[in-house]
């Protein structure tokens, strides 16, 4: 399995084995983890991985996905820090379908994590085996129809339609499904309902699954921060454009 067919399987799963996972294949998951580029250059952020088989000091009995592991990021609060926080967090959760490992996305509730190096705490990915199938097929993903979710579909190549369908399978916080896509030749326009921390994290989440389409099409892309305020759905603010170019990947 490829990451492009891990982030088409990948589901959040809630329950979990309570045991630890192969020693070989967790060195490799720090390692990736720590190979990893960010979305933004310029965004101070850190990552830790809880064990909560050995440490439980930052969870309360109440937290809502019970998982032998955690990865925590830290980051500032700005809308580039959520959008990188997401694209991080869900380049690790394809990686992680794509070694067997089942993962779920978590708000901070129930946990007393602290600031560190005067960041705080962004997000968290619950992780470990599943106790049952860790994948799902993308026929069974509760999500809205394209045509609700994007305008130009039909007019976009065939790569940005990829892209496109993969960021529909993307989770979103309570699979609210908040973004929305204006679709041109050779770029996508994302929009949200909502301006909120988990609303910019759920932008990055998606920006994630799409970067991964255009390496599998051999694609490079590269997002910018435009401004633009024409309305294409009711009630959205336009976040970020993904744009297809012949260059390296550039933000």
């Amino acid at each position: 399995m490829n990451l492009y067919e891990a982030a088409k399987l990948r589901y959040s799963n809630r329950k979990y084995l309570m045991e630890n996972i192969d020693a070989k294949l967790y060195n490799d998951i720090v390692e990736h983890i720590n190979s990893m580029f960010p979305l933004f250059e310029d965004v101070s952020y850190s990552i830790d991985i809880i064990n909560a088989l050995e440490d439980r000091k930052y969870l309360t009995k109440l937290v809502w996905v019970n998982a032998p592991y955690y990865i925590c990021i830290h980051s500032t609060n700005d809308k580039k820090a959520f959008l990188n926080a997401g694209y991080i967090l869900e380049n690790i959760a394809v990686y992680l379908t794509q070694k067997g490992i089942s993962s779920c996305f978590m708000a901070l509730f129930k946990t007393k994590l602290v600031q560190k190096d005067g960041m705080s705490p962004v997000i968290m990915l619950a992780f470990g085996k599943a106790k049952d199938i860790p994948y799902r097929e993308d026929k069974y993903a509760k999500r809205l129809p394209m045509e609700k979710l994007v305008k130009g579909y039909d007019t976009a190549e065939d790569v940005v339609k990829g892209m496109l369908e993969c960021a529909r399978l993307a989770p979103s916080g309570y699979n609210a499904q908040p973004l929305r896509y204006v679709a041109k030749e050779q770029s996508i326009d994302i929009f949200s309902e909502k301006g909120s921390k988990i609303a910019m994290i759920d932008v990055g989440i998606a920006i994630a699954n799409m970067f991964v389409v255009a390496e599998e099409k051999w694609q490079d892309v590269h997002l910018t921060l435009n401004n633009i305020n024409q309305i294409y759905f009711s009630g959205t603010k336009y976040v970020c454009t993904v744009e297809l170019n012949e260059g390296k990947n550039t933000i």
